[in-house]
């Protein structure tokens, strides 16, 4: 894990010098920081997972404006399918970088619905604890927000929400794709 460090290092360096040479590569590497750098429970390992956001993300950011929003949402469908793995201590932390270095207007509103689908399946799988922590985290979670900002992610998962079809669609019709 020390090595797998240290590269993450490199990389959040090189990031700050050359952000649209990373930003080709970005997907991978926090794909591999959910399955294998954010388990770690050790102080340096959360120092390196925010180092990367912090000199990374900011790239990955300034190209949503861009219209690349889908890399934003894989991005925090990473994040967020790790979630359970993520030490309890570190999950508010972590999300929290997350969404400011994002900006909180992009990201507090997909974390929360991406929580509530694994949410959902947790609670399929009869994973009271689970759904229990995840409840946990919401909440700590918008605490470190303001008003403002809550009420703006409020109104976006909302908008979000109304946009899931009431029946189920299939896979090939057009309102699926639209989705």
């Amino acid at each position: 894990p020390q090595v797998q460090n240290k590269l993450l290092l490199v990389i959040a360096a090189l990031a700050s010098l050359s952000p649209e040479l990373v930003l080709h590569s970005v997907m991978p590497i926090f794909t591999f920081m959910g399955a294998h750098t954010i388990r770690q429970d050790d102080e340096f390992s959360g120092h390196v997972v925010e180092q990367t956001i912090t000199c990374v993300v900011p790239a990955l950011a300034n190209a949503a404006q861009y219209g690349k929003i889908d890399d934003i949402e894989f991005l925090l469908a990473s994040f967020v399918s790790a979630f359970i793995h993520v030490p309890r201590h570190r999950r508010v932390r972590l999300f929290t970088s997350l969404a400011k270095t994002l900006g909180s207007e992009l990201s507090i509103h997909l974390i929360l619905f991406l929580c509530g689908q694994q949410y959902v399946n947790a609670y399929m799988k009869h994973k009271m604890g689970d759904c229990s922590a995840l409840v946990d985290f919401a909440t700590m979670f918008l605490q470190v927000f303001s008003a403002k900002e809550e009420l703006d992610a409020a109104k976006k998962f909302l908008d979000l929400w109304k946009c899931i079809p009431d029946k189920p669609v299939e896979k090939d019709s057009q309102v699926y794709k639209d989705l």
